[in-house]
């Protein structure tokens, strides 16, 4: 979405809209693992104002995400909703001027892109991990069957035979 610098007024005015997430899943497909893609559009409610040459935004994201589960790899979906406070400011009056937060951004021309903005709040609002709930009990590493639907076959683990030894080592107090 492009926001025309020009048209923003200093009352404050809300809009709603929807953004491809196409490119989003393209960027994700081209890697080695994918862990997430989306389902649908994203759908974005914005707030904003101008005071100065200043812009004051709000932003809201929602979508759905659907991540393989790093320890059963089974599919799962989930809603992302993410809120971002962002100040764009004139390229030429913010030079050196840094927010570690990364509250501020600058602009230069008529146009603000907040595209890259939304793709950036999606991107930090995804878990690192995907899991598809915290009692998911994983594979079985031995048979590999999903723990989280059925019993495993598989005898107890009896450790590496090398240290077999030493399991047998009785310990006095």
């Amino acid at each position: 979405m492009q926001l025309r610098v020009r048209e923003i007024e200093e009352s404050i005015k809300n809009v709603a809209f929807e953004e491809s997430s196409t490119e989003l899943n393209e960027l994700w497909s081209r890697g080695p693992v994918v862990d997430y893609q989306l389902r649908g559009v994203i759908g974005v409610d914005l707030t904003h104002y101008r005071a100065g040459s200043d812009i004051f935004l709000k932003v809201r994201i929602h979508c759905l995400a659907v991540g393989a589960c790093a320890r059963c790899l089974e599919e799962y979906e989930f809603p992302v909703e993410v809120v971002l406070s962002r100040v764009f400011v004139p390229a030429q009056s913010a030079l050196g001027d840094e927010d570690d937060e990364g509250e501020v951004e600058h602009y230069s021309g008529e146009e603000i892109d907040l595209s890259p903005t939304i793709r950036e709040g999606i991107l930090l609002a995804l878990p690192t991990q995907p899991l598809c709930g915290s009692e998911c009990r994983g594979l079985c590493p031995q048979c590999g069957v999903n723990l989280n639907s059925a019993a495993c076959q598989c005898s107890a683990e009896q450790g590496d035979p090398r240290l077999a030894v030493l399991r047998s080592i009785k310990l006095h107090s």
